[in-house]
């Protein structure tokens, strides 16, 4: 689906994170109301089945993760980091 790679330095050696949307679904009306109830108003919201590499220290670790993104004010945010 989308491709994306990422260089992020810092102090503690993160040199690039890569991910590929592997597959999205809308998020639930029920899903959506349970977010507002933590964040506000969450005008849509998707929940992302990601592979994902993360290159730390020159080592890289891989997994498939499923996150959910939300959409507040305009912007998108990982639900659980807004």
């Amino acid at each position: 689906m989308q491709c994306q790679s990422v260089a992020a330095g810092n102090d503690e050696g993160l040199d690039r994170i890569h991910f590929e949307i592997l597959d999205a679904e809308k998020l639930s009306k029920e899903d959506l109301e349970e977010y507002e109830e933590e964040y506000g108003i969450v005008k849509e919201g998707y929940r992302m089945t990601v592979d994902m590499s993360i290159t730390e220290f020159g080592d890289t670790e891989t997994d498939i993760v499923d996150v959910d993104v939300i959409k507040i004010d305009g912007k998108w945010h990982l639900a659980e980091s807004y």
